[in-house]
């Protein structure tokens, strides 16, 4: 069972009454850093090398069949092999504008890029369709990561590779985990 943020913050667990309102801002500032850099990160050079990477373990050559899943605006695009047939899922596409200058960016590095809307939980292609599956920042989205999981599964070929990249609860017990508990209700309210 999970402590609530009340729990973790009592008096009890070596936390003053009257320092209680400090160390809630204290979180709370911390926490919106942590949610800050989660927004952004896309532009931070840490988080780009390890999509990089988790992109060239996944996808080794050309010419393979991806599904990205949950790819927004096609940040990643420059990080797939020239020759790669991409299809890009989101369960909300971009603008028509934005699809069109990310497929002109996938052309420009040699990649096939078709757009689908679908559900993550719900794949809207055959089995085996793939020959890896690329999602960054997914699961924290998902209502059963369970089910998305077997539907990646599903689609990959025998043999297919799943490369990602997410963001997870921290370990129990930790003061990470006192500011998720803390936040978490905003986190929601902010994101959906």
């Amino acid at each position: 069972s999970v402590p609530s943020a009340a729990a973790v913050l009592e008096p009890s667990a070596g936390v003053s009454r009257r320092s209680l309102p400090l160390l809630q801002i204290g979180l709370g500032l911390s926490y919106g850093a942590l949610l800050y850099m989660l927004a952004t990160a896309e532009q931070n050079p840490l988080y780009q090398s390890k999509v990089r990477d988790t992109i060239a373990g996944a996808v080794p050559s050309s010419g393979l069949r991806v599904l990205e899943v949950g790819v927004g605006g096609a940040p990643n695009l420059a990080y797939y092999p020239s020759g790669t047939r991409l299809v890009a899922l989101d369960a909300e596409l971009p603008a028509l504008g934005e699809r069109l200058d990310a497929s002109k960016r996938a052309k420009e590095c040699g990649l096939k890029l078709n757009w689908v809307k679908g559900d993550i939980q719900q794949l809207p292609f055959g089995d085996g369709s793939f020959d890896a599956v690329i999602m960054t920042k997914v699961l924290c989205s998902v209502t059963d990561q369970r089910i998305a999981l077997q539907e990646i599964s599903r689609v990959l070929t025998k043999g297919g590779r799943l490369g990602y990249v997410e963001h997870v609860a921290a370990d129990q017990g930790s003061f990470l985990e006192a500011q998720q508990l803390v936040m978490d209700p905003l986190q929601q309210a902010i994101a959906g």
